[in-house]
């Protein structure tokens, strides 16, 4: 059949053999006979309306699954940004958490060290102080004596 059709592809005396496969008939291309080839066309060899109109819907079905699978993508993507974006949003927060955190703690650890240094020299002031009041006591004693 095919010889029929394409005499430059397939020898007019191939006798059913063909330079394009390695036996059987015509209907064989590369090991493929003529249902499954019919099949993967989805048009039988004498196409007929409802054959065409059951191929157009079939494109048609495939056409539109491809648009709707394409626009779910692009709206998964549009969430997938979104939730980025607010993660981003939330880690940046965090950051200036931790900051203002470790600003609070040095704040207070300056201020710490201050009012410790403070107390230190304070307690050294009140030692002095004791020790001047004990020698005026003393030398008050000896002129009293």
């Amino acid at each position: 059949m095919l010889s029929n059709l394409f005499p430059n592809f397939f020898g007019a005396n191939d006798s059913g053999k063909s330079m394009l496969s390695t036996g059987g008939n015509a209907g064989q291309i590369n090991g493929a006979d003529r249902e499954r080839l019919a099949n993967a066309s989805q048009l039988s060899d004498t196409p007929t309306t409802q054959s065409v109109f059951r191929l157009a819907e079939n494109t048609g079905i495939i056409e539109a699954s491809t648009l709707l699978l394409q626009e779910e993508s692009k709206l998964k993507l549009q969430q997938q940004d979104t939730a980025l974006a607010n993660l981003q949003v939330r880690v940046t927060h965090a950051e200036q958490s931790m900051r203002k955190a470790k600003q609070y703690k040095e704040t207070i650890a300056k201020h710490g060290k201050n009012i410790l240094n403070h107390e230190i020299e304070s307690q050294v002031i009140q030692h002095n102080l004791d020790g001047y009041q004990s020698a005026m006591q003393l030398a008050e004693s000896k002129i009293l004596l």
